[in-house]
């Protein structure tokens, strides 16, 4: 599509398709989400997300954690496949709120997550300063 555009409308139609990506997944994310609870209040049988001991506010930690893993393939994939700074901060970003949300989601207590996450982080700022 961009590319039967003139070359200043073919840069600025970029942004504007990544942007409606990241926003049909938030939306396919929030339809997801609300389906699951108006079948729980309806009764019907779900999952048990939404009962006992499932913290399914987690999701709002997973959700943008998981978008900004994408955008971060996708800088990587728009860079020629180079791990630059600005898509190892992404990753970085994005791996720290997916690994934190899964661990609210299964109940990983935080003396067991906790040097894990310490070291995973670490080795990441290490790499990012080396390189």
């Amino acid at each position: 599509m961009a590319q039967n555009l003139p070359p200043n409308e073919a840069v600025e139609q970029a942004p504007r398709e990544r942007r409606a990506s990241s926003a049909m997944w938030v939306g396919l994310a929030l339809l997801i989400a609300g389906a699951f609870m108006l079948a729980d209040n309806l009764g019907l049988p779900v999952f048990n997300l939404f009962r006992g001991d499932f913290n399914w506010w987690a999701l709002f930690l997973l959700i943008p954690g998981a978008i900004v893993l994408k955008n971060a393939y996708d800088a990587y994939k728009a860079s020629g496949d180079q791990l630059n700074r600005t898509t190892r901060t992404q990753l970085l970003t994005g791996a720290v709120l997916v690994i934190f949300a899964l661990m609210f989601l299964f109940n990983i207590s935080m003396s067991m997550f906790l040097p894990i996450a310490l070291l995973f982080v670490g080795g990441l700022l290490l790499f990012n300063a080396l390189t």
